[in-house]
This record gives structure tokens, C-alpha cells and sequence, in this order.
């Protein structure tokens, strides 16, 4: 029991920290795309004079973002069976244990017992859930620093190059368990109704 926990333990912090470095460097091409234009001092030259610096970061972005997609693409194909496995034990950890607690309610302790693993299972899909849509949400937040950044600023044959970023970060980055279930926090809410609802038909048919 003791070695299993541990994997699990060892799993979610590895998939986490996957998770916050992908979400770290979304969050360095949000703001590398929103300062394309400014210089690395700070000061900001007339566009035109600094046509050679603002290719140059354009560049910089454009690499750090192909890199960044491969590396989130790399992680949805090596941890989607997985979190299949992981998404799939819990929901059902948690539908069995709840029925076991309303059946073994006249004894208090074991009902207390199934109700905490219920609870922790709940509380880990949550958790890997939160983290997916965490990796969703910075992910679209390049785009939206690309639209709202002072773009205009840039000299005009540069302004067309930045269209590839925004392109790319239309879609936002997602991980999911067995390609069908996305790990997100909408994810979560309706796996949640669907686990009460198995629930109650469950407790319906005692």
C-alpha cells in the first residue's frame, strides 16, 4: 500500500511539474510578445530604427513557441493513458465508495472511512483536472497578449509576421486522458454530476 501511494505521489509531481514549466514558459512568450518593440533596457526607439531588434524577438518567439507546442504535444502523447487509467480509477473510487458509505451508515467508523476515500479520490481529480486547465488557460493568453500588445508600434511589414504567432495560439494547448476526456475544470464539473447522478441510481436501486 505504502509503495503504490508513493508511485502516485511521485506521478503527481512529475505530471505537475511538467505542467508549471509548460505553464512558465507560455508565460515568458506572453510577455516577449507583448514587448516585442522594447528594447531589452527598456527604452523604446523609433520602430523603424530598431527594425533588425524587433526581427530578432519575433524570431526569439517564434522559436520558443514551436518549442513550447512540441513539448505540450510530447506530454499529451506520453501521459494520456495514464491519466485515462487515473481519471477512470477515481470516478470510480468514488461512485463505490460513496455507496458503500450510505450502505454502512449505521456504523459510523467505516462510514467515516469510505467518505475519506471518496473524498481523496475526488480531491485528486480535481487536482490533475485544475492542473490541465491551468495549462489551457496560459496557453490562450498568448493570444490574447499578441491582439492587445502595441503591435501598431511595429513597422508595418513587421506587423504581418506576428500573424503566425497569433495563428498558432488559436487553439489552445490541452491534455487529455485517452484523447476524449480533456483535463480541464469544465471536465471536472461534469464528471462530477455524472458520478452523483450514478450515485443516486445506485442508492435507488438498494
Amino acid at each position: 500500500m505504502t509503495v503504490s501511494i508513493s508511485y502516485i505521489v511521485f506521478f503527481d509531481n512529475l505530471f505537475a511539474t511538467f505542467v508549471n514549466h509548460a505553464c512558465g514558459v507560455f508565460e515568458i512568450l506572453k510577455l516577449h510578445v507583448e514587448k516585442l518593440h522594447v528594447k531589452a533596457d527598456g527604452n523604446r526607439g523609433h520602430p523603424l530604427n530598431n527594425f533588425q531588434m524587433i526581427m530578432k524577438n519575433l524570431k526569439h518567439c517564434s522559436d520558443l513557441q514551436t518549442q513550447i507546442l512540441k513539448f505540450v504535444k510530447d506530454l499529451e502523447s506520453s501521459y494520456n493513458i495514464a491519466l485515462l487509467i487515473i481519471v477512470g480509477v477515481n470516478i470510480l473510487t468514488v461512485v463505490l465508495t460513496g455507496m458503500t458509505a450510505i450502505i454502512k451508515k449505521t456504523e459510523p467508523g467505516e462510514m467515516l472511512r469510505m467518505a475519506f476515500v471518496s473524498g481523496g479520490a475526488l480531491c485528486h481529480l480535481f487536482w490533475i483536472s485544475w492542473l490541465g486547465h491551468a495549462l489551457e488557460v496560459q496557453s490562450e493568453k498568448v493570444f490574447i497578449s499578441a491582439y492587445q500588445g502595441e503591435w501598431y508600434d511595429m513597422p508595418c511589414q513587421l506587423q504581418l509576421m506576428i500573424i503566425p504567432i497569433m495563428i498558432r495560439s488559436l487553439r489552445p494547448c490541452r491534455l487529455t486522458a485517452g484523447k476524449f476526456y480533456i483535463m480541464s475544470m469544465e471536465s471536472f464539473g461534469n464528471a462530477l454530476k455524472m458520478m452523483i447522478s450514478s450515485f443516486t441510481v445506485l442508492n435507488s436501486m438498494r
